[in-house]
């Protein structure tokens, strides 16, 4: 888990999110890079990341389609930890510092079961912000 400024690029956080050990790739076109596509393929990753329209040329009709079933796995994908977030308060998120706020996550988050909503966990501590 990691936390930047808010004027960090996602693209350049993408290193830190892997293990090393997948084989798919999703992510929406923020993420699209020619040069990671063909490290990932080379490597036997299936690059499943949303592609970009090139500049004055739109996708053609194939490629929206391919786009938006890669969207909608990964909005499956996505939906439990929304489910979490809402379930620890994480809704809206109040500035306090990035090492503050990452303090926070990493306390409630460790590999705990999943509390209900709003539930003091074992230290009497409450998860919400």
């Amino acid at each position: 888990m990691t936390a930047t400024h808010a004027g960090a690029a996602d693209i350049t956080q993408l290193p830190d999110l892997l293990h090393g050990q997948e084989r798919e790739i999703f992510g929406d076109q923020a993420y699209w890079k020619e040069a990671d596509r063909e490290s990932f393929e080379a490597r036997g990753v299936r690059y499943r990341v949303n592609r970009r329209p090139k500049a004055n040329q739109p996708l053609n009709e194939r490629w929206r389609m391919i786009n938006r079933a890669r969207s909608r796995t990964r909005a499956r994908g996505e939906h439990p930890f929304r489910v979490v977030k809402h379930l620890w308060g994480f809704v809206k998120t109040r500035y306090r510092g990035l090492a503050k706020n990452l303090a926070e996550r990493r306390r409630c988050l460790p590999g705990q079961p999943l509390p209900g909503p709003r539930r003091a966990d074992a230290a009497g501590a409450r998860c919400a912000l």
